[in-house]
């Protein structure tokens, strides 16, 4: 006789839990930044998982996904209308349809192949948090470079959990949320075990997740620098004249007070936005002319982003500029935001929605070079946009000997919406996770210095022109997620995918009954 878990939840209420999950979970990350609403969220995914057959809980999967991303990235609407974020949100929502399959055989099947108390209290919440970061891990890879936006650790960057990312990085992060979550929601369930004894062990977890010291972000040294937002007219639709930004930053630029970047005071370096020195200066002279004598009138380098053309090929290029010599090196975004930046197979999907691919007028070819610059001896780590959502481009930084991180970023597109904030709370945790200090500098904002252990050393408010003078420390410790890197989520991914597999097999030697909550399920639950 085929048996499962009884669910908790009959399918309509799990229904309703699940579309109540998404903006609960969302207000947890910025600009609300209610970090504990998180773990509530997480926790009502799981209930309404939980005793599902197959088909519902792909369901409750989906709706749960679509609920979030709905919320999380409705950013994606404000110029383009509703296709691309139903389109973006519906294709995450899928993954975690299939996620929540998974989540839901573990909850049928660890407990009858191991159903002793340890492998219900200390199996069973590792899958479930496993087979969380394995669809966040698969979403963040697939397809075409996929989109690590969400994962729940990004919620993280003001909370007392934050210096876990040092030792965890944001998957091992990830893990650990769900899987405390998993383990507080089985401990009423498991009855066999004295309450007082099921107390401690809820309050241990939480006191042992909470009470991790933050790694010690040790640095030698500073170094000055000079991060300057435009507030151009950066956005795609805002239709202005070539050299318009170019113009806003250099404008802004010159408001700098010559005490703060000259003699004691003199600046190591000057860094402008993603797209903020157009046209190219290597291929227009009069742009050239202008950063040339910049970077001669500060003593100093200026790190620019715009776009380079080379070989009938164009990318989204960061430039380091100095004067008399124009570009001694430069970095291509390695990842081109798809139907962002380019449009992969546009053959096929340009029938869908002919008007919005063809908006698309250009196609970003990936970059291959390194991302660290040597910059008057300080090795700076290269992000572009998105980029900074990329673990392994952390972790390359960090193999270059990055010792500060320069995120270059145009957020004018999103307008005033959370885009910003959220990009901005995955930038400090980097900071914290690589105990590098960064600078994120926007167009239009939000623009801080961060230090290595995430507090903010300079700002500057969003959509006004500003700068940031500032002595950012340089970092030189090797935190235990960047020396493992994405060991981490292979790791916790695949203990999820191995105990699942692992129950699946032992699952027919375990008792009919091998838990308290096995029944017969009853129609009405789905």
């Amino acid at each position: 006789m085929h048996i499962v878990p009884r669910a908790p939840l009959p399918l309509w209420f799990a229904v309703l839990v699940a579309a109540g999950a998404g903006p609960v979970l969302d207000a947890g990350f910025p600009d609300k930044d209610w970090w504990p609403l998180t773990f509530v969220g997480i926790a009502m995914v799981l209930l309404a998982q939980r005793g599902r057959r197959a088909g519902s809980a792909f369901l409750v999967g989906w709706i749960a996904g679509e609920s979030f991303y709905l919320v999380h990235v409705a950013w994606t609407a404000l110029y383009l209308g509703p296709v691309p974020w139903v389109a973006l949100s519906t294709l995450e929502a899928l993954f975690w349809g299939v996620g929540g399959i998974l989540i839901t055989l573990a909850y049928r099947w660890v407990p009858r192949a191991f159903p002793t108390v340890l492998g219900r209290l200390g199996l069973l919440p590792v899958v479930v948090g496993g087979l969380w970061v394995l669809r966040e891990f698969v979403t963040g890879t697939w397809p075409y470079g996929g989109f690590s936006w969400g994962r729940v650790a990004e919620s993280q960057s003001t909370s007392p959990l934050a210096p876990l990312v040092a030792w965890l990085g944001i998957s091992g992060l990830s893990f650990v949320m769900v899987w405390l979550v998993a383990l507080l929601l089985e401990l009423p369930r498991v009855v066999d075990v004295r309450a007082v004894s099921r107390a401690l062990l809820a309050g241990a977890a939480v006191a042992l997740v909470f009470a991790i010291p933050a790694w010690p972000a040790t640095t030698d040294g500073s170094t000055r620098i000079a991060a300057v937002q435009g507030n151009g007219p950066a956005g795609y639709f805002d239709n202005a004249p070539p050299g318009a930004v170019f113009d806003s930053q250099v404008a802004e630029t010159l408001r700098i007070p010559r005490s703060q970047v000259t003699g004691s005071n003199a600046v190591d370096m000057v860094v402008w936005p993603e797209g903020s020195a157009l046209p190219d200066p290597t291929r227009d002279p009069d742009n050239a002319a202008i950063l040339d004598a910049l970077s001669r009138k500060f003593g100093a380098p200026f790190v620019v982003g715009t776009i380079t053309a080379r070989d009938d090929r164009l990318y989204n290029t960061s430039l380091q500029w100095e004067a008399g010599k124009g570009a001694v090196d430069y970095y291509d975004k390695k990842h081109p935001v798809p139907f962002g930046e380019y449009v992969p197979d546009r053959a096929f999907w340009r029938p869908f929605a002919p008007a919005l691919i063809d908006l698309i007028g250009r196609d970003y070819t990936p970059g291959t070079r390194d991302n660290v610059f040597d910059v008057g001896g300080v090795r700076a780590g290269i992000s572009i946009c998105f980029d900074i959502v990329d673990d392994q481009l952390l972790t390359d930084m960090m193999r270059g000997g990055a010792q500060v991180i320069l995120a270059q970023t145009n957020n004018a597109d999103f307008g005033e919406t959370d885009e910003n904030q959220q990009q901005l709370a995955i930038a400090r945790l980097r900071a914290i996770e690589a105990g590098r200090s960064l600078v994120n500098i926007s167009t239009v904002g939000s623009s801080q210095i961060i230090g290595p252990d995430g507090s903010t050393i300079a700002s500057t408010p969003p959509f006004k022109p500003g700068h940031m003078v500032a002595d950012v420390p340089l970092g030189t410790t090797t935190t235990p997620a960047t020396l493992l890197s994405r060991g981490i989520e292979f790791l916790v991914a695949g203990l999820g995918l191995f105990g699942l597999l692992a129950a699946f097999v032992g699952r027919r030697n375990g008792p009919e009954y091998g838990a308290p909550d096995m029944q017969r399920p009853l129609s009405p639950r789905g």
